[in-house]
């Protein structure tokens, strides 16, 4: 089975009922499971932290971010993922913000994931040449 590494924005509307998104990610999750085995990284789980410990109770937030991490496997950032990083940064001039979706696609790319779920395909479009990204909708 392919992997395909799950962006954060798709793991808060599956875990939100009241998204507008809600329907469409647990659509294309379902459909995704049947050919693709699911990852995420460590920085993932922190943006989805940072997300769930402001919009509902404490309790809450800690069981949806252990419920994650035991759900996905997880990429974890290693020397690798810092020089993957560091080559991406210069070879497409990455500046800003911009260096976090950076950091996940060099994650990707030192654990041979290929492919990418997100519902903000223009923030990983530089990067077409070195990943397939998948649309949450079209």
């Amino acid at each position: 089975m392919d992997k395909i590494f799950i962006d954060t924005n798709i793991l808060i509307y599956a875990n939100d009922k009241k998204s507008l998104f809600y329907n469409d990610s647990i659509l294309a999750l379902s459909d995704l499971s049947r050919n693709n085995d699911f990852v995420i990284s460590t920085q993932t789980i922190r943006e989805y932290a940072k997300f769930v410990t402001v919009t509902s109770t404490y309790e809450n937030a800690i069981k949806g971010i252990k419920l994650i991490r035991n759900q996905f496997e997880i990429l974890y950032e290693d020397s690798d993922v810092f020089n993957i990083w560091i080559m991406l940064i210069e070879q497409y001039k990455i500046i800003g913000k911009l260096v976090f979706d950076c950091n996940i696609v060099a994650t990707m790319l030192a654990n041979n994931v290929k492919k990418i779920l997100t519902n903000n395909p223009k923030d990983f479009k530089i990067y077409e040449n070195e990943i397939e990204i998948v649309p949450l909708v079209n």
